[in-house]
């Protein structure tokens, strides 16, 4: 699915903002593509902590989460809580693993209700059926795992409200 322009419902906020969920054995090189380009930009991006603070990705690049889950959700309804974005930078094992977190599945059950677009890695696209992912519907777009992500993110930062 390409990126869609942000619903109207979220098109009317003033400054959107993307959240990076961060794991362990996740791609590092894709999370920090997407957090650096759009803070460049001056889009605000949180990085979420699925296992606490910090984890180690997939090559052993150990990042610090600004936030950990059980705090994301009192992000929905706040100034930051324009969220139009979540971006999941890790591969099909590690999705299929988060599909037994209860405090994940509640947390993207409710911001899905808002009409968030999940971003997932383009070879996650064979699992798009899990039940984690089932609330987002057709709301989900696949980020490229190669030299095309510079595109995608630049094509993500315009599809948001205030950069038109």
């Amino acid at each position: 699915m390409i990126l869609e322009q942000a619903t109207s419902k979220t098109a009317k906020k003033v400054h959107p903002s993307i959240l990076v969920m961060w794991g362990d054995k996740f791609q590092e090189w894709i999370a920090t593509n997407v957090v650096i380009q759009l803070r460049r930009k001056g889009i605000r991006v949180k990085i979420i902590g699925l296992q606490g603070r910090t984890a180690r990705g997939v090559n052993g690049l150990t990042i610090e989460a600004d936030l950990p889950l059980g705090q994301a959700q009192e992000l929905i309804g706040s100034p930051i809580g324009d969220v139009t974005h979540i971006v999941f930078p890790c591969n099909t094992d590690e999705l299929k693993r988060l599909e037994y977190d209860p405090r994940l599945r509640e947390f993207l059950a409710s911001v899905a209700k808002q009409g968030v677009q999940l971003v997932l890695g383009e070879d996650c696209a064979k699992y798009y059926s899990l039940e984690l992912l089932r609330d987002f519907g057709d709301n989900i777009a696949f980020c490229p795992n190669d030299d095309e992500i510079n595109h995608f993110v630049e094509s993500l930062a315009a599809s948001l409200p205030y950069a038109n």
